[in-house]
């Protein structure tokens, strides 16, 4: 199973989703949501709307694009 490395970030682990292996794939996709939601909880937390709302908007940004992504792959 893959890992991203802790001090990585967002940007990092979203560039290299094309590059890893198909079965890893989905759980890349996992850590990459879990840490954008903690990105929209912290920015909450200090009650910086913009902030939460710019992440949030990522966050649904990409899971579009993942849900996409693998919905390509099952269909094959």
């Amino acid at each position: 199973m893959l890992f991203a490395k802790k001090d990585e970030t967002i940007a990092e682990m979203k560039s290299r989703i094309d590059a890893v292996r198909p079965e890893e794939r989905i759980s890349l996709a996992i850590q990459i949501a879990r840490k954008e939601l903690d990105t929209v909880a912290e920015a909450n937390k200090s009650s910086n709307n913009e902030a939460a709302q710019a992440a949030l908007a990522d966050l649904l940004a990409y899971a579009g694009k993942v849900t996409r992504m693998f919905g390509k792959k099952e269909s094959r």
